[in-house]
């Protein structure tokens, strides 16, 4: 009896040596090595929240490690703020923003002028022998340029 409870002790714990990846990268089992891919990023982190990334054992996809990637006080989703109004040819624009994550993280700026964008040119009175005539051309952004 004792020896049948010994050698049923013996395989339980043969059998649970063999079962199992563990946690570390290059734990080595009876079967294989893991032999991990790199990072996908399943869920990004933002300025407000954690990410998290896995990555999976080429030898066996069940064996899977999973991470939480940190709050990234950068990762904003910047976006116009009420504020802001565009620039024209000839005037700067606000160019305020308002991270669309927390309502408090804003940043403030100018955005250059654009500047003319110019259209061919027109002719509106032809030369003459005494008048060199005249031409328009146009902004296509500003008609009134």
């Amino acid at each position: 009896m004792k020896n049948n409870l010994f050698l049923g002790l013996l395989v339980i714990v043969l059998a649970f040596s063999f079962i199992g990846c563990g946690d570390n990268e290059n734990h080595i089992h009876n079967y294989h090595i893991h032999n991990y891919s790199n990072w996908t990023v399943t869920l990004a982190a933002t300025c407000t929240n954690t990410g998290t990334r896995v990555r999976f054992c080429s030898l066996d996809s069940t064996h899977i490690e999973q991470e939480t990637i940190p709050i990234d006080l950068n990762a904003h989703n910047w976006q116009s703020a009420p504020t802001a109004t565009s620039p024209t040819c000839t005037e700067t624009g606000n160019g305020d923003q308002i991270c669309t994550y927390n309502l408090t993280h804003t940043k403030t700026g100018t955005i250059v002028p654009l500047g003319h964008s110019w259209g061919i040119y027109t002719q509106t009175t032809a030369p003459t022998c005494t008048d060199a005539g005249t031409r328009v051309r146009f902004c296509s952004l500003d008609s009134t340029q």
